[in-house]
């Protein structure tokens, strides 16, 4: 692993080619720091563009100041930088954190939501550089559009989960608005199930990963999302809002709340099963990726 060690001055080039490297191998504690110095360089380097800007307008270089605002945009809606963010409040909690309390608002974020739509590649593929004819272009062209994507699709699905769990920790908050909780936890429960169900549509489970010089490590989102694991933490969190709504009424909970082990490894393959056949309706020529 040592030799996977990317440099400071080398972390805006080559920090999104190792960046699931190391959560994909079980380093969780090194996947944390390496996430930290990818966050703490985007917020360093925005930091220092706005003195550029503010330095411009007192030495009257309006010109400049279109361009440094762009880098700015592009640094603050960086979505690697929003990838680490979101990857740290999931290892953070799930391997490194104890307090249920800190767990829970770690795991929730702040309060206002990601726009996905709104972020930004910043990564940059022409650090390796290449001597192919000019068909290779469009192959590098395509894979960086299918990686932005699914680095986009993993890291929604990372934050969603993380809210849905966060929620149920916020029932119990004393300083929370139960009515508010409450939805709160039936919305992201909501947000969550329909992001997985449309990872499991869109990405098929032996998506092969791309095999350019450029291409940064898989992140192997096919694979999670087709694993039963994510599936099975839907099952729970929606468990978790019948059993809400169970004491709410001042009712018991029966025990079969969500199942015996064996009826929700039934449930998990036959959903499984349902939704690979409908992404195969769907999507049929979107089955396998080489580049």
């Amino acid at each position: 692993m040592k030799s996977l060690d990317v440099k400071a001055i080398q972390l805006d080039t080559l920090g999104h080619m190792t960046f699931p490297v190391f959560e994909t191998s079980g380093r969780f504690n090194l996947a944390i720091i390496q996430n930290t110095q990818l966050q703490a360089m985007y917020e360093a380097a925005e930091k220092e563009v706005q003195e550029c800007i503010a330095q411009a307008y007192r030495n009257g270089k309006f010109s400049s100041i279109p361009k440094m605002t762009l880098v700015s945009k592009q640094l603050r809606l960086s979505a690697q930088k929003t990838a680490c963010e979101v990857m740290n409040r999931y290892l953070s909690s799930l391997f490194v954190l104890d307090d249920v309390d800190q767990i829970t608002v770690t795991l929730w974020g702040d309060e206002d939501p990601i726009d996905w739509k709104q972020l930004i590649d910043t990564r940059d593929f022409n650090v390796i550089p290449y001597s192919e004819t000019d068909e290779y272009q469009p192959l590098l062209d395509d894979m960086k559009k299918r990686t932005f994507k699914e680095l986009i699709d993993i890291s929604e699905l990372r934050s969603t989960m993380c809210r849905a769990l966060g929620a149920v920790g916020r029932i119990t908050h004393d300083s929370m608005e139960p009515r508010l909780a409450r939805l709160q936890l039936k919305m992201t429960v909501m947000e969550y199930k329909q992001h997985l169900e449309y990872c499991t549509q869109e990405y098929p489970s032996f998506l092969i990963p791309s095999k350019l010089a450029q291409s940064p490590a898989p992140i192997h989102l096919a694979q999670w999302v087709h694993s039963g694991g994510p599936q099975m933490i839907l099952e729970y969190l929606e468990a978790a809002v019948k059993l809400v709504e169970i004491l709410d009424s001042g009712e018991h909970p029966e025990i079969s709340l969500i199942g015996t082990r064996t009826e929700m490894a039934t449930k998990l393959i036959s959903d499984g099963e349902r939704l690979l056949g409908s992404a195969h309706i769907s999507n049929p020529g979107h089955r396998v990726s080489v580049f």
